[in-house]
């Protein structure tokens, strides 16, 4: 059996032998109905499950973030952050910022935050790399565990996150 397996921007092809597949799964999302990309966007911003729109989400609040990934994950955030930050603007959110979850990677240049956030999110967002050396301490857990949070996070009253399910 062949496969093109996705590896950054490209495919690898892979093949192999039938002897050797035991079962093979393709994951598939019944729910989610084929289109144009901006249509499946736009329609899921204004068919939230089981709450408001994000507009009467953040109505009135004052410092949103919006967290998305780093350059070392495949979420297209270009694609989806100019409909985010439309919801935020109709919501009269005054302050947005996109806050690149880095984890221990290494942080980005700007060109890299523009790619990764496109040129709207630039133009009207502040865009910050998470920092390790700024965070704060919110509280520990049950088993005393210290648990802290970028301060940009902390400061924010409206916090949206993103991402995408990846094997690894």
């Amino acid at each position: 059996m062949n496969f093109d397996i996705p590896y950054g921007k490209e495919k690898i092809s892979v093949s192999i032998p039938d002897k050797n597949i035991i079962e093979f799964k393709c994951a598939d999302s019944p729910a989610v109905k084929p289109g144009p990309e901006i249509e499946i966007i736009k329609d899921a911003l204004s068919s939230c499950i089981s709450s408001k729109k994000l507009s009467e989400e953040a109505y009135h609040k004052e410092n949103a973030c919006i967290l998305v990934s780093d350059i070392t994950r495949p979420c297209p955030s270009y694609k989806f952050l100019p409909f985010i930050i439309e919801e935020l603007k109709k919501a009269e959110v005054k302050n947005i910022k996109v806050i690149f979850g880095l984890g221990i990677h290494r942080t980005h240049t700007y060109e890299e935050q523009l790619k990764l956030a496109g040129p709207k999110a630039a133009a009207e967002c502040q865009l910050v790399d998470f920092d390790k050396n700024r965070c704060r301490l919110i509280g520990t857990t049950s088993f005393g565990t210290p648990v802290e949070i970028f301060e940009e996070v902390v400061d924010s009253d409206f916090i949206i996150a993103t991402g995408n399910i990846e094997y690894h």
